[in-house]
């Protein structure tokens, strides 16, 4: 398991990722780990003049 760092539109994330090698299955326990949801805000548009 590797933890890192990840930067998207200036908000910064700590994430954990697992490396698989080919031909090897997901763990039971990541694939019974919590979906989470990164919501991210909406882009400001300016009125029409």
């Amino acid at each position: 398991m590797k933890n890192l760092k990840v930067t998207v539109n200036g908000v910064t994330y700590d994430v954990q990722v697992e490396e698989q090698t080919a031909g090897t299955p997901a763990s039971a326990a990541a694939s019974a780990a919590p979906k989470t949801t990164v919501q991210t805000p909406a882009a400001t548009v300016p009125a029409p003049a």
